[in-house]
Order: C-alpha cells, then structure tokens, then sequence
C-alpha cells in the first residue's frame, strides 16, 4: 500500500498526552494521514452531586471514588489534555450520535456509519465514546484500533493498571486491538509487558499508557511493508474474568499493598545492595538451550569492599590465550570502569585485574566482537547519548580511543552481530523503560552508517527485551540472550530464537529461561558469553553494606527535598 487513511474517535479538540505521542507517531510516517474525526456528539457528563452523594452512601466503591478525587489522572502526565486544534485544522469530522443498548453498550446510527465509511478510512483509533459494538467495527477497511492498559489473558474490564497490582503480578501488561463485539478481546495487533510499580498506583498507570504510545504507528509501517500478517488473526479467545471499580474492602486492601510496598521498596533502597560476580562455566554455551541445564560455577575473586563485578564479555586471541573484559562499579564513585585480564584455555586467570577502558563517566558492559582479524569492544556509555568502538592494539597492548558509530541516543547494553550480510546492533534506551523497550539498528558496514529499524521500539516486554549477551548461532537458527527483569533488574535471563530479522521486520520467542542456581548468588543472572567450549556468566546476591548507610540515607533525603521543593515551586501555577 502507498497510503493509508486513518480516522480519530475523539470528544473534541483536546486529547490525552499519550494519545496524542500516537496520532504525532503516525503523522511522521510518510503516506499516513489523518482524514476524519468522528467526534462524540454527546459526550458524557460528569456525575451529579447526588449521583455522588448516592455512591458515597452505598459504601460500595466510596474509597475508590475519594482516591480518584485525590489522585485525579489527569495529574498524570501520560493523561495530561493537550490541545490539538493545530493538528485537527482542516481535517473533516462527523458528530455522531450514540444510540445505547442495554447497560453499556454504543452503537452508532446507521447513517453516520455510511458518512463514515465514504471517507475511505483504512482504520480508526479509537480514543472516545464507551463500549462501541456493531456496524461501526467494520466501517473501515482495517476496523476500529483501541488500546487496552492490561494482559487481556488476565483481566479484563477496569480500572487499567490496578488489579495487577492487588493480585501480586510482577508484570502488567496492555495490547492494542481491532475491536471486536466481545468485550477487551479483539485480534491482538500489538503487545507490550512492563514491570509493575507495586508501589504506586499512578507511576504503574502513566508507564503503561506511555509504554503503548508508538503501536499504532507499528502497525502502519508493518502494513505498509507488507508484514502486518496479524491483522487477519482470529480475535483473542481470553476467558479473563471482566473486573469492575473496586470496593471498599478490595480498596482498603489495596492501599495496604501500595504503602507496604512503598516503604519496603525504601527500607531496602537505604540498607541493601547489589552484589555482582563474574564467573565461569566449562561448557559451550548452546548446553543453556537445555532446559534445566545447571552446571559448576568457579567464580572468579571479587574486587575492594564496596564495588561489583558483572557483564563479562571473553573473547580468544590466541591458542590457550583468553581476554576478559567486565564492569567493576563503585558504589562510591557511583560510577563503572572497564576491567581486563587475561585467561588460559580453561577460563582460569593468569594476570591480576587491570583498567582497559576508563573515560571518565559510568561504562558497563564490555561487549566484545571479532572482525577482519581484529578485535573490538563496544561498551556501554549511555549518558554519552551514543555508542562508541574501541579497537585493541595488539602490538601495544591496550585499547584505542572510542570511535563513535551511533551518535544522539542513549543506548543501553548495545549488542553488534553480523548476520545474513547486514550488521545488527540491539540495544535499549536510558530515557524510556531501559528494562524494556528494544530498538534495533542495521548497516551494510560495521563502521555505519546506522539506520535506525523501522519497527522501532521491535518489543517492549520486561522478561525478554534487554540485551543480555552475545546472540549465537546453534543448529542454523539464532539465539539472542535476553534480560528478564520482571521481579527485579537482571533476576533471569530468556534466551530468545530470532525467526525473523530483516531492515523491515523483526520477531523473535522464547526458548529457554535461565534462573539463577548457584546457592552463593541465587538473586540474579543478567549476562551469559559463550567463547567456544566456555561460557562466562555473572551472579547477583542482596546484602547489607554499613558503610554505604549514611552515604544512601543522605542521597534519599536531598532526592526527597528536592522533589518536595519542585512541588512547592510549581503550586502557585495551578
């Protein structure tokens, strides 16, 4: 297709923040346009005083009613309305008139249908009106887009975001859908998994909305490249129970929840850490495809009190001659340094742990590759906003100066391969979702140019987006591993089979997931580098560090100040 006509459900000129990232996603795609909007006629009015007088008496949904007074979404900066009569300007739009059937469900008056479908609409997103069924699914060519904030496999219904975390779910997730009769279980076009906020109704809220901004712009450059095969999927066959406002008991408890998990998540904030370890495995790293595969770990000697040792990355340079490169970081700088040392043809060192790459900021995962007879390491530097490459001089035995190849983004864990005649480099982002969103860039050489994909974000899911490792070919298919930071950061890893990867489409899914099975680091594993028949890996275990007590407590109470303060400063304006 050259183009695609969409039309906007909307109550008028003003839209959520959020949706509005969506309608400007789509307008950057060249031959997409905005060509209707299909405006509520009758949109609804906000209850009457005793309407809430009524609901107060009840008792039955009372706190749930106070907290939506309290804490109003609109403060949220995903549902923040923003003003979109520059955008709207000149484009068409109908006033339609809703007719109501039973207790929830819209259906639209024929005629307006028939205006409607004479736009010629490829689809419509739907960001207005209630629980739409009938002819008006059908009134354009892909049928009505609609976002819902939740895994519909799980719940169904509302309020979006909250019941993930009453029942305990680490992950909440959301889907856009091409609407169906049945309620919040359509043909699934996109889906995304975020790590919930336990601790914070509206900070899980806002990640989630923001987190489905880009889908149907996703959508839109899949049918336009010929790869939206989804959207002839039969509708979801969900059983989720459909889950209305909460009580006051299941408030009540909700509340418990959030405020429990608010100050454990500050308890442990001041007196715990992280404690990181490299070790080594003697076994090719394709034995990980083994479901169940627990193999000895030999963990190689931490550094000085206070710092960490993860992401290592080997590499061979010579028969029996192993280079190791990790990340030592100092919870007192609070910064990370690019260790090296080297190792024989068994993983065991045979030199004492030096600097190789120290630029003066925070640099972390030493990803290592081999080109032409060369050796280079890519690490990452994200509050660069780039990427860069470091040669290793062999004659002179150090590493040169980083080169970059990626300028004004702030990757996170970016991870090269050469595969089918192309260069991949996946990564995420430091200022959006960093545990989620994977964005992939592809170039003819390894020196670039870099194009961004054009499915970016390709995947936005906790349990298998972060770049974990180095992907690795076994048996003809490729396998790329994958944080899973859906408990905690780096609390597993999901080796990933890529099926598709080309410059216009990317797929992938699960094969195996890794736990972490050494009893000395049973917290996390979130690197795994295979180098022949070894493979390196890391371990994480939580502990309590006296020293770094005064120095946390200090920095969580400036950060509580300073957000205290731009509260007060920004009162006056309201």
């Amino acid at each position: 297709m050259s183009t695609l006509r969409f039309g906007v459900m909307c109550a008028g000129e003003r839209l959520e923040s959020a949706f509005a990232a969506s309608i400007d996603e789509l307008l950057k795609i060249e031959g997409v346009e905005l060509a209707l909007l299909i405006v509520n006629a009758h949109p609804p009015a906000r209850s009457s005083m005793w309407t809430n007088l009524k609901r107060l008496a009840s008792l039955n949904g009372t706190l749930w009613a106070i907290f939506q007074r309290l804490f109003p979404p609109e403060r949220l900066s995903c549902y923040r309305p923003r003003d979109m009569s520059a955008v709207f300007a000149g484009v068409p739009r109908i006033r339609c008139r809703i007719i109501r059937k039973g207790k929830f469900s819209e259906y639209f008056d024929p005629g307006d249908v028939e205006r409607i479908r004479g736009y010629g609409l490829d689809f419509i997103l739907r960001f207005s009106f209630g629980i739409i069924r009938g002819d008006i699914l059908d009134a354009a060519r892909y049928g009505v887009w609609s976002f819902h904030h939740d895994d519909e496999s799980k719940f169904r219904g509302r309020p979006p975001a909250f019941w993930e975390i009453y029942r305990g779910e680490p992950t909440t997730g959301a889907i856009l859908q091409r609407l169906v009769d049945r309620l919040d279980a359509g043909i699934v076009l996109q889906r995304c998994t975020i790590r919930s906020r336990a601790w914070s109704y509206g900070e899980n809220l806002n990640a989630i909305v923001w987190a489905t901004a880009h889908m149907p712009a996703r959508v839109c450059r899949d049918i336009l490249g010929g790869c939206a095969r989804y959207l002839e999927a039969p509708p979801s066959r969900t059983e989720a129970p459909i889950y209305r406002p909460p009580n006051d008991l299941q408030m009540l408890r909700f509340l418990i929840k959030t405020w429990s998990a608010w100050v454990k998540r500050q308890v442990e904030g001041v007196l715990l850490v992280e404690d990181w370890r490299v070790g080594v495995v003697e076994a090719p790293l394709h034995a990980f495809l083994r479901p169940g595969f627990q193999p000895k770990v030999r963990w190689l000697p931490n550094g000085k009190p206070n710092t960490f040792r993860a992401d290592p990355f080997v590499v061979t340079l010579g028969p029996g001659a192993r280079k190791l490169l990790l990340e030592e970081f100092d919870y007192v700088a609070d910064r990370g340094v690019i260790l090296e040392l080297d190792l024989d043809g068994c993983g065991a060192p045979t030199s004492w742990p030096r600097t190789a790459i120290d630029d003066g900021m925070h640099m972390s995962y030493p990803y290592l590759l081999e080109h032409e007879g060369h050796v280079y390491c890519v690490p990452e530097s994200w509050q660069r906003r780039g990427v860069s490459m470091h040669a290793f001089d062999r004659g002179q035995l150090r590493w040169r100066p980083g080169v970059p190849i990626i300028k004004d983004f702030p990757v996170v864990d970016p991870t090269v391969l050469r595969h089918d005649g192309l260069w991949w480099l996946w990564g995420t982002s430091g200022d959006d979702e960093p545990d989620s969103k994977l964005f992939l860039w592809y170039a003819p050489d390894l020196w670039g140019p870099w194009r961004p994909h054009p499915g970016n974000p390709v995947k936005v899911d906790v349990r298998s987006s972060r770049p974990a490792g180095r992907p690795f070919l076994h048996e003809g298919s490729l396998y790329r591993p994958a944080q899973d930071c859906s408990r905690t950061y780096g609390g597993g890893i999901t080796i990933n089979r890529v099926t598709c990867l080309s410059p216009t489409e990317f797929r992938e899914e699960a094969a195996v997931h890794v736990e972490p099975w050494d009893r000395k680091y049973p917290s996390g594993i979130h690197t795994l580098v295979g180098d022949g028949a070894l493979t390196v890996l890391d371990g994480k275990r939580v502990v309590i560090a006296p020293d770094l007590l005064g120095r946390r407590l200090t920095h969580k109470l400036l950060r509580l100040a300073r957000s205290l303060g731009s509260r007060t400063r920004r009162e006056p304006s309201r």
